[in-house]
């Protein structure tokens, strides 16, 4: 009802990297009332989505996001050697500047795509 994005955790993997807020919201909706148990942001806080339920992720089924949360694939988030500007993921360092190299993908060029999408993970799926 809010347009939130929703992850089914039942059906999904999905694990969270994100702050508990203490307590819950509640909501009124048409048929009563909603209490939504806030995540946020680790570092800079801003609230990213919400639970219906308590923060036990071993019983986590849903998760409600709101257009600011950052949804980041897995193997992103473990490799460093991915190229900023193509996403194109390289097994070590020297892969790396060898694609670089051949794409003429320049470190300016990474600096400029890091600007434009300057976002952070926030939940990994």
């Amino acid at each position: 009802t809010d347009g939130a994005i929703v992850l089914d955790a039942r059906k999904q993997v999905v694990k969270l990297y994100t702050k508990k807020r203490e307590g819950h919201n509640v909501v009124r909706r048409e048929k009563g009332a909603e209490r939504q148990f806030m995540h946020a942001c680790p570092s800079c806080d801003q609230e990213v989505g919400y639970t219906s339920k308590a923060y036990e992720e071993e019983d986590l089924e849903m998760i409600y996001l709101s257009d600011t949360a950052v949804v980041v694939p897995w193997h992103r988030m473990k490799n460093p050697w991915v190229c900023k500007v193509c996403g194109y993921i390289c097994q070590s360092e020297a892969d790396l500047e060898k694609h670089r190299k051949q794409r003429q993908h320049t470190i300016a060029m990474e600096n400029d795509k890091e600007a434009e999408n300057e976002m952070k993970p926030i939940i990994v799926g």
